[in-house]
């Protein structure tokens, strides 16, 4: 978890979870969040940034995945705009939107991957207001 130092922590009314629906989520994957989410009464945002916002088979089974597994909290889906970056998209609807704590899937990538895609998670970790609860790939 990374708190921002002039963080000061009052109640997690709202969480948001940044997703491009691609990967298959596991229950194991989102297990320590919904804990937190029940133990707070916490609501959920499921944040979805694109240029495109139709989404093709495996985003749709994925976002399904989601549905069901939140299906007993308090959850919704929001779609933002791509500007000038993930990272970026996300930071916007931050400012605009009052979020207490933001979760992320600390997913690995291969040598070619670092190379050619946006560090997200580097970039909103040093960046970001609020803090960041990064949940393993792999438990």
């Amino acid at each position: 978890m990374v708190v921002p130092s002039e963080y000061n922590f009052q109640h997690l009314k709202t969480l948001i979870f940044p997703t491009n629906y691609t990967q298959t989520y596991k229950e194991h994957q989102l297990s320590a969040l919904t804990e937190l989410v029940k133990i707070w009464n916490t609501k959920i945002q499921i944040l979805h940034v694109t240029a495109e916002f139709d989404l093709n088979d495996i985003q749709n089974e994925n976002r399904e995945v989601l549905k069901n597994y939140f299906s007993t909290l308090d959850y919704s889906f929001y779609d933002a705009e791509f500007e000038e970056g993930i990272s970026h998209s996300i930071e916007n609807y931050l400012s605009e939107n009052m979020v207490d704590l933001m979760a992320v899937i600390r997913y690995e990538h291969t040598s070619w991957e670092k190379i050619i895609r946006e560090p997200v998670i580097k970039k909103l970790a040093f960046h970001t207001k609020i803090p960041v609860l990064m949940l393993p790939e792999h438990v």
